[in-house]
């Protein structure tokens, strides 16, 4: 398939694209990056591609796939009110910091 072709027909599913990571995504920066993703790795792996027939298919489950790994990531990832609001300090356990100060000055680092 010649670039022209893939372009070609890339651009006629664009729409089905869109469409296919909004169910998938809610936000929309993860669903521009989910479709741009797709087509690199569609580009990358066109050669895998045993049927031509079956093109749209195989681009959008590459989407659907590309989806499901933005959502894994998501998952990782803690939003900052998560996080507790202040850690304490070292010297706010007494003992920590005596412990600390009765090592030779080489073994503090």
């Amino acid at each position: 398939m010649t670039h022209d072709e893939f372009s070609t027909r890339i651009i006629a599913m664009m729409q089905t694209l869109y469409r296919v990571s909004y169910t998938q995504l809610t936000q929309s920066c993860d669903r521009d990056e989910a479709v741009q993703e797709c087509l690199y790795k569609a580009w990358k792996k066109r050669h895998q591609l045993k049927d031509e027939r079956h093109m749209r298919a195989w681009v959008i489950r590459i989407l659907i796939n590309e989806c499901h790994n933005i959502q894994r990531k998501r998952k990782r990832e803690f939003p900052l009110e998560e996080l507790p609001a202040r850690v304490a300090p070292a010297d706010a356990d007494p003992d920590l910091h005596d412990a600390l100060f009765s090592l030779d000055e080489k073994l503090r680092l």
